[in-house]
């Protein structure tokens, strides 16, 4: 009878986590109309985003400046560096490095941003954006110094 009983509980439990992994395989990732990743792995709005990156980078972000304290605000480079940037931390001043360091931090930023993309929980800049953002970074970077 123990054995029995012990079968039942057995069984249960394995059709239970069956069920369940099927109802995640049945639910694929996806953004809703708030910009929310849900599916499988939770949801993560861009907010949240920002907010995960600025606590396991704790002192490491620099300070951000207001968007209409940019050099030329309403450029293409200035708009589009508010449009993806500030998704995970404040907005950088372009003077933050100079016109040399900009690309290799662009880079680095870049395949965060492409991996953080696939996780469905941030806008992901074109490739011509990405030019058109370097380009403004590197008009008004900081001096380089000799």
């Amino acid at each position: 009878m123990k054995s029995n009983i012990r079968l039942i509980i057995g069984l249960v439990l394995l059709l239970t986590g069956i069920g369940g992994l099927l109802t995640l395989r049945s639910n694929p990732m996806s953004m809703d109309d708030m910009g929310m990743m849900q599916g499988g792995m939770g949801m993560m709005g861009q907010g949240a985003m920002k907010e995960m990156m600025k606590r396991m980078m704790e002192d490491q972000l620099p300070p951000g400046i207001d968007e209409a304290d940019l050099p030329e605000p309403k450029s293409q480079g200035a708009q589009l560096l508010t449009r993806y940037c500030v998704q995970c931390h404040d907005l950088p001043p372009p003077v933050l490095h100079n016109s040399t360091e900009w690309p290799k931090v662009l880079a680095r930023m870049e395949r965060r941003m492409e991996m953080m993309a696939r996780m469905g929980s941030i806008l992901n800049p074109t490739k011509q954006e990405l030019t058109s953002i370097l380009n403004y970074l590197q008009q008004h970077a900081a001096n380089v110094t000799e």
